[in-house]
């Protein structure tokens, strides 16, 4: 009987707190609708500190901040976007346009064609989705087997072993693509540069050799942390070190 009312009394605010996270939300849009994109940000960023987020609120947040001309935020919120839902064709657009507005314009190093064709493959989905095709193609395996074995035409018997490979090989890759998506949505290794301009150095201390600067926006790779300082990694290449204050990590 207490577990029953210590349950009610959860779902009871957990209903409240969505609620207020629901109410909020509209509110954002509402104010956004206006072009009143301060009071939309402070809607959005309410829902936020709820503990609520999702690739809508993101690229909400992401609309605000590109509408404010505040170019590292846009490209922070943009990125969180992509992350939970990397197929949505209005996310990338806006990425894009908020890119446009960063200083730095990095030629990545050229990858070999596959390898960019499998990047871009496994960025199609989520984890989680990749996880249930995985699921299902199983699932489908083992009806396929089930068919091959106990099926007493051969033709049918052809059929269940020929479709239980393929569905085998479908939820082989997908778990792998699976894993993958998961280690890029979970690991911290990008960040966002956050300061005007920023310093790049040859090592964790200030007095070291400064090899270049990058400016606010720039979407970089972190390597490594010690202290107060990130060693980063751009596409191009180059690497170095500057203040972890400088960034944020998405």
């Amino acid at each position: 009987m207490k577990t029953m009312i210590l349950t009610l009394i959860l779902v009871f605010f957990a209903t409240l707190a969505h609620a207020d996270f629901a109410e909020d939300l509209q509110n954002g849009n509402k104010f956004y609708a206006e072009k009143n994109y301060e009071k939309a940000k402070t809607e959005y960023e309410k829902v936020l500190l709820s503990g609520y987020e999702s690739a809508a609120l993101y690229y909400n947040l992401g609309n605000v901040y590109y509408r404010t001309k505040s170019v590292a935020n846009a490209v922070y919120y943009y990125e969180k976007a992509a992350l939970l839902a990397p197929g949505d064709e209005d996310i990338q657009v806006n990425l894009a346009f908020a890119r446009n507005r960063i200083y730095d314009k990095i030629t990545p190093n050229n990858k070999p064609a596959l390898l960019r064709y499998y990047e871009t493959l496994v960025r199609q989905f989520t984890s989680g989705n990749y996880a249930a095709i995985s699921l299902l193609t199983f699932v489908f395996s083992l009806l396929a087997v089930a068919l091959y074995l106990f099926s007493k035409s051969k033709k049918r018997k052809i059929i269940g072993f020929s479709a239980g490979i393929v569905f085998f090989i479908f939820a082989a890759i997908s778990f792998v693509f699976s894993q993958k998506r998961y280690t890029e949505q979970t690991k911290l290794d990008t960040a966002i540069v956050f300061a005007e301009s920023v310093s790049v150095k040859s090592a964790p201390d200030n007095s070291a050799t400064e090899l270049f600067i990058i400016h606010e926006g720039l979407k970089v790779g972190i390597s490594e942390q010690q202290g107060n300082w990130t060693e980063i990694r751009l596409e191009d290449g180059r690497a170095g070190w500057l203040t972890a204050t400088s960034l944020k990590v998405l």
